[in-house]
């Protein structure tokens, strides 16, 4: 008694650690099989009324009949050779067969999933087996709901944030690149976001940003705050301006959320300002390599800071230059500061060569080679033309601003 409480323990432990699905069912195959049984194949439904194998197998077609009679029925089904002199157990139907089947129905939140069906390792399962697996099950079905539940909001999540991914600007005085990678790992994707667009004045803006929090909630925020920037940033003075707005926007309508954005204006004649609130600082490459980092930042956009402004920041990069925005999840590692972060991403933003498209991939994959891939990852990196645009901006009687080269 203690061996198999014991082993319902581990089991339990070993089946919540996982939130993918096919993982689970892969592990209770391994803490089950050869010890506890002989063989064992769990059935989920993919369709409706529609049971397939997992891990599939070659030729398999419908299941056995006594794993379709679980199914239907709700109840286990236990096919045995011998009644023997075990009494028999509760809930179970129990029939005499010389091909033995253990099936029992993987219910969980009043749904059927599937059902796991086990044939016994040496003689018949008796009824304290029967019972074991009869909680084991129950175990499985849990993990295996919670797993296939993550799974689908994960993928409405990330449907959804790619969705609302914008475009980049067409070739023009900024040149631009952009990944948007999710996380791998649990449901740690939503949150992060890009954006570039040109002003009505021919000025350029570009912004990444980090909702707190993950999932759809995430996805959701995420594209209400890159449309409150567009929305924003078409007539304001400047970033600092616009993430003011959008940080009293925030703090006033959704309290209980916050986010990190950095958000740049382009000028045509090469000025950059930006405003960073709580946002990695970006990074500047100079057409000789040397990486400088913008320092200049303030606070999270949402804290209870009422009436605060964000500050802006400014520099003419040289012709040539690369600008990076990126997000946490390409400098974050466990243990490790921040700052260690950031100092590898100038070093391989430094050393990364060829276009613009081959540097974002060499720093990604420099940087995510020892990741786990535990949240998003965001980037955006834009080119100053080699010769910028000087313009001389002029105002008509009516209020019409024209540009003169």
């Amino acid at each position: 008694s203690r061996a198999r409480l014991a082993f319902l323990a581990h089991a339990g432990a070993v089946l919540s650690e996982s939130l993918d699905h096919e993982q689970i069912l892969g592990r209770l195959r391994g803490i089950v099989v050869p010890r506890h049984a002989s063989a064992m194949t769990v059935w989920l439904v993919r369709e409706p009324g529609l049971l397939e194998p997992l891990p599939p197998a070659p030729g398999s077609g419908r299941p056995p009949p006594l794993v379709e009679k679980a199914f239907a029925s709700g109840r286990t089904q236990h096919a045995t050779r011998a009644p023997g002199d075990e009494p028999a157990v509760t809930e179970v139907d129990t029939t005499f067969d010389r091909e033995q089947l253990l099936a029992i129905p993987l219910i969980s939140r009043g749904a059927t999933l599937g059902v796991l069906a086990a044939e016994p390792p040496a003689d018949s399962f008796g009824a304290e087996d029967v019972v074991v697996f009869g909680e084991l099950t129950r175990l499985a079905a849990a993990a295996t709901d919670n797993a296939l539940r993550y799974e689908r909001e994960r993928d409405v999540a990330e449907i959804l944030q790619r969705a609302m991914l914008t475009d980049l600007p067409a070739a023009g005085r900024l040149r631009f690149t952009a990944r948007y990678l999710p996380a791998e790992a649990g449901l740690n994707v939503g949150g992060d976001w890009y954006d570039a667009f040109e002003r009505p004045d021919g000025d350029i803006m570009a912004a990444v940003g980090d909702v707190t929090g993950h999932g759809l909630q995430a996805a959701a925020l995420m594209g209400q705050l890159r449309t409150t920037l567009r929305a924003y940033a078409v007539d304001a003075d400047g970033p600092g301006e616009v993430l003011t707005r959008m940080h009293r926007m925030l703090s006033h309508l959704q309290p209980d959320d916050l986010a990190t954005a950095v958000l740049a204006q382009v000028s045509p004649d090469g000025l950059l300002r930006w405003s960073n609130a709580g946002h990695p600082p970006p990074l500047v490459r100079a057409p000789d390599g040397a990486v400088a980092v913008l320092e200049g930042h303030d606070f999270l956009l949402g804290m209870p800071l009422e009436g605060a402004g964000l500050q802006e920041f400014g520099i003419r990069p040289a012709p040539g230059s690369i600008v990076l925005f990126y997000t946490d999840g390409l400098i974050e590692r466990r243990g490790v500061p921040l700052g260690e972060g950031i100092d590898r991403l100038a070093r391989a933003f430094g050393r990364a060569d060829g276009d613009l498209d081959a540097v974002a991939d060499r720093v990604l994959s420099e940087m995510l080679r020892d990741s786990a891939r535990e949240d998003d990852t965001c980037l955006l990196m834009f080119r100053i033309g080699s010769r910028p645009e000087i313009v001389r901006r002029e105002r008509d009687d009516e209020g019409v601003v024209t540009d003169d080269p």
